[in-house]
């Protein structure tokens, strides 16, 4: 150290052999006794006198330091490689410097200052650092940047965070209270829930709440309401209990989250799940809901079907498990191409197996659908027992009919056949007055409606038997055939022309024959005198697609307006006569529909229907 001279002073001379160790005396005293660190190095940093706190601080003898560096000793890290640093720019520049070092040892803070030790030459003897402990304010700024952090937190959040003491007066309370309650927080703190609720009762509750929370030491969750202006508050509190530094219960504090909304939506999904849960077991028709093929639900009227008293028979059994073994595989195959985009599948009829092992058809269809517990499959279930029954009985009932209009028909035309021909007979061979070639006439004639008539029962039923199958046909030699046909045999005076202006290609069967026969059959019938039919076959597109028109008019005498549409109906069958025309229109009707084509009727002069008719035919062209 630098030594100082004051020959002002009177006194004693101490001789030079002992100012030496007078120093160093007196600097060991100095660093025995000094609370803070001193350190003393030479310009290479090693240490040439370091105090008692120091020694305390590193834990190693002052002998086994002295002459080494940080780094002899252990204690080479980031902290004391900065320092050093610092050292070494003191003893550059001659300036002091300041550092922070925490010990390893007691991880105590300690802040340095860093001075130069000048020799009488103004040159560096080595440096002079004097280390003081602030650990504990280092701590109080670590609590209060920590503090002010947790402060800022709790004052952003959405959600109520507050503290409470033994008498449930607020001694603390974030943003979001004092928005609930409409105060200020002096306004708040020092008061109770309820002085700031004018819901006393929903109040009181809480305070209870928090009294046991305090009374047991226990902390809860706990759901409580309160009774604001705008309606019931619905919140979830997390409440502890609040203690000192002795463990001394001092109070409650907690988290409190308002769920009036999401109670709300819970509420709604509920009753919105037993409406749905009271619907389904409601119902008429057998329901059960899977996953992954096994039971998960099923109502009432399934348990009946498949002769179960609860559903916990079957919870968790696999679905399949009700199907007959042979039905098992066309059953799964049916579920599997479901294409889960919440849509029906066809139906499928199956083989059911109670739980008595009695067998029974049953009809199924399959639903996708979202269940609060994620997507399953709703199965819808009818027990088709007695329909399959009624159905074979309505096909052996059917059958049967059909036998017996075969026999009928068959027979009845034989029959008119033998009456037609001794009827012809009679008229020929036997000598009559007029009146009486007048009755063997009109029984011709009657018995020709006859023949018509079960002509076209057969054909009506060929068509709803579904036994008549369309093809390409030639409607222009099929109308040739029946226009020569009529014209020769009629015993009036006939014309009948037939012009082909278009296509003769149509798509029908030869039942069609039928239905031109009838048309042109009528327009004989229905008038008196001589009679002109014009039969014209021409194209015609008509709703995008290409057909072939069949136009039968007639010089008869008409079909006013009010019956055009009625001449088609069915229900005039045995209303008109002849007796024929009904059935024989409405044959037209279910022909040429069954084809695929249109009819109606029109007047043949467009506004004076007494001028005659004119019958319309589309037919698809084939």
């Amino acid at each position: 150290m630098r030594r100082i001279e004051n020959r002002e002073i009177d006194g004693p001379i101490v001789p030079r052999e002992h100012e030496g160790r007078m120093e160093n005396a007196a600097l060991q005293a100095i660093l025995s006794s000094a609370s803070s660190i001193v350190i003393i190095q030479d310009p290479d940093g090693r240490f040439a006198h370091i105090s008692d706190t120091f020694v305390q601080e590193v834990g190693r003898p002052a002998l086994e330091v002295i002459g080494r560096s940080w780094s002899d000793i252990g204690l080479d890290n980031e902290e004391t490689a900065e320092m050093e640093e610092m050292r070494k720019n003191v003893l550059r520049s001659g300036e002091t410097a300041r550092a922070m070092l925490r010990t390893p040892r007691t991880g105590r803070c300690f802040s340095f200052f860093i001075a130069p030790l000048m020799g009488e030459d103004v040159k560096a003897l080595g440096t002079l650092s004097m280390g003081s402990d602030v650990t504990e304010q280092k701590e109080l700024e670590r609590l209060r940047e920590e503090g002010s952090m947790l402060r800022q937190a709790v004052s952003s959040v959405r959600d109520l965070v507050f503290v409470k003491d033994l008498s449930g007066r607020y001694v603390m309370a974030n943003p979001a209270i004092l928005r609930l309650v409409g105060r200020s927080l002096e306004e708040t703190i020092g008061h109770t829930d309820v002085e700031l609720f004018d819901d006393k009762d929903g109040a009181l509750a809480i305070m209870e709440n928090d009294q046991r929370i305090m009374r047991t030491g226990i902390g809860e969750m706990i759901e409580e309401a309160v009774t604001m202006a705008e309606g019931e508050h619905t919140f979830l509190s997390d409440k502890i209990p609040s203690r000192d530094r002795q463990g001394r219960i001092t109070g409650v504090m907690g988290i409190t989250r308002d769920i009036t909304e999401r109670k709300e939506m819970e509420d709604a999904e509920r009753a919105r799940r037993a409406w749905m849960e009271s619907l389904i077991q409601s119902a008429p028709v057998a329901i059960s809901v899977s996953r992954d093929g096994y039971s998960i639900y099923a109502n009432p009227p399934y348990l009946r079907m498949f002769g179960y008293d609860d559903f916990d028979e079957i919870r968790n059994h696999r679905s399949v498990e009700q199907i007959a073994p042979e039905d098992r595989d066309r059953a799964i195959e049916h579920v599997r191409k479901h294409d889960g985009k919440r849509k029906a599948d066809a139906e499928i009829e199956l083989m059911g197996v109670r739980r008595d092992g009695s067998r029974f058809p049953f009809r199924a269809a399959i639903a996708y659908a979202v269940m609060p517990d994620g997507p399953a499959l709703l199965g819808f279930f009818t027990d088709i027992t007695e329909s399959r029954r009624l159905k074979e009985g309505l096909e052996e009932t059917q059958h049967s009919n059909e036998l017996f209009v075969d026999i009928l028909t068959h027979d009845i035309s034989n029959y008119n056949a033998a009456a037609i021909g001794y009827l012809q007979l009679a008229e020929t061979n036997l000598e009559m007055d007029d009146k009486g070639r007048g009755y063997i006439s009109r029984s011709l004639q009657a018995m020709a409606y006859s023949s018509e008539l079960i002509a076209n029962i057969r054909d009506l039923q060929n068509i709803e038997e579904g036994r008549d199958r369309a093809e390409p046909i030639d409607v222009c030699s099929m109308l040739k055939e029946i226009t020569d046909a009529y014209q020769h045999s009629s015993d009036r005076q006939t014309s009948i022309t037939l012009t082909a202006q278009g296509g003769c290609m149509v798509f029908a069967s030869s039942l069609l024959r039928g239905a031109f026969s009838n048309l042109i059959s009528n327009a004989i019938k229905h008038s008196s005198g001589p009679v002109e039919i014009n039969v014209t076959v021409s194209d015609q597109h008509h709703d995008g697609a290409d057909m072939v028109r069949v136009d039968i008019a007639d010089d008869g005498p008409g079909i006013p307006d009010e019956r055009k549409e009625a001449i088609f109906d069915r229900s005039l069958m045995g209303l008109t006569k002849p007796v024929s025309r009904g059935l024989g229109l409405y044959l037209v009707k279910r022909l040429v529909e069954n084809y695929g084509g249109e009819v109606w009727v029109e007047d043949r002069i467009p506004g004076d229907h007494t001028e005659g008719a004119r019958f319309v035919v589309l037919l698809p062209t084939a």
